[in-house]
């Protein structure tokens, strides 16, 4: 098990960032989580360092960022973060830093796998999963797939861990276009020696190297 610190939107990404970077890395994650919001306005990349110290403070030397595009031209947001982590002469080298940028938002992440999301929601075989070519809004579209299983009552937050808890990143075909593959390739170069000093699916329960 390794420890990350984790900067996101809100309680959705707390829920499913880091079951999807364990799905990524094959190893256990014991998150810490804080939301962009905490930290003083300004653009992201500005907060980007806040966090890093704040990762560094707390003995945590490995952050994962994910934003949303929002109205943002795709990667605009990521060519920023990736700057700003390559300018900061302060944490460079001391905290491993993987970005992601979500497009539109992290819910297209899920989405991609219909099977997780098939498997998450409880549903029929034959129920169409939208694919997120033409869905502009993942979030909607999954709130009325938990309508149609039998999970409408569960609560949310709790549904979109599910599917993350599911997901296998070989089954996202459009992961090009959400953001996904980028978001795994951020991971696996900023914690490959992490998660070989770990093994792979490792259930040790135990801070790795």
């Amino acid at each position: 098990m390794i420890t990350i610190h984790i900067v996101g939107d809100g309680p959705r990404d707390k829920a499913t960032v880091p079951l999807l970077a364990e799905r990524i890395l094959g190893i256990r994650i014991d998150a810490t989580f804080k939301a962009w919001s905490t930290f003083r306005a300004g653009p992201c990349e500005r907060r980007l360092k806040f966090a890093a110290r704040a990762a560094l403070d707390a003995g945590v030397p490995r952050l994962i960022a994910t934003v949303d595009t929002d109205k943002d031209a795709f990667g605009e947001k990521l060519k920023k973060l990736r700057h700003a982590r390559s300018q900061d002469t302060k944490c460079n080298g001391l905290v491993q830093i993987a970005l992601g940028e979500a497009v539109p938002h992290a819910e297209a992440w899920l989405l991609d796998d219909q099977v997780a999301v098939r498997e998450a929601l409880h549903l029929p075989l034959g129920t169409d999963i939208p694919s997120t070519r033409n869905e502009k809004d993942p979030k909607q579209a999954l709130e009325d797939l938990r309508r149609i299983g039998d999970r409408g009552g569960d609560p949310i937050l709790e549904v979109l861990a599910d599917i993350a808890r599911r997901l296998d990143p070989v089954r996202c075909s459009r992961a090009q276009h959400t953001g996904f593959h980028s978001f795994q390739q951020e991971l696996e170069t900023a914690f490959r020696n992490l998660a070989a000093d770990c093994g792979a699916d490792c259930q040790c329960g135990n801070e790795c190297p």
